[in-house]
Order: C-alpha cells, then sequence, then structure tokens
C-alpha cells in the first residue's frame, strides 16, 4: 500500500516536470510553480516516510531476534538450573 502511494507520487512529479517543460504558457506561470514545487515536496515526503518506515521494520525484526534469542538463552539456563 505503501509502495503504490509512493510510485504514485513519484509519477505525479514527473508528469509535473514533463507538463511544465513543454508547455510553453505553464512555462512562466505562477500556478504551475506552485502545484511543481507543491507535488515534489508531497514525493520528498512521501520518500522519507517511506525511508523511516523501512528503517522501522529493519529495527523491530531485529528486536524481534533479539527477544527470540534472549528466549532461548532463559529456557537453556532454565533447564541446565533443573537437572
Amino acid at each position: 500500500m505503501i509502495a503504490i502511494f509512493g510510485i504514485f507520487s513519484f509519477t505525479l512529479v514527473n508528469i509535473t516536470v514533463i507538463v511544465r517543460q513543454f508547455h510553453p504558457k505553464w512555462k512562466d506561470s505562477p500556478s504551475s510553480m506552485i502545484l511543481q514545487t507543491g507535488i515534489t515536496l508531497f514525493g520528498f515526503l512521501i520518500i522519507i516516510f517511506l525511508i523511516v518506515i523501512s528503517q522501522l521494520n529493519k529495527t523491530s525484526e531485529m528486536l524481534i531476534e533479539e527477544e527470540s534469542k534472549h528466549e532461548s538463552i532463559d529456557k537453556v539456563s532454565l533447564l541446565m538450573s533443573e537437572s
């Protein structure tokens, strides 16, 4: 879902840049510059959001892995103390 949203915003940025380059009446229009700036900033925001989400996912996976290691160590120590 997040990847589709990122691809959609990236496509909007590309379409805006293409329209601005090849249409002379849009080239110097203030509304087109505001639109392009807004869409570009929105695209960067989505990219930053995707990076943060992926880093949080990696951190979560590492924490789950560490927790499972600690649980297995606890089980081994419990078994050793019982015998």
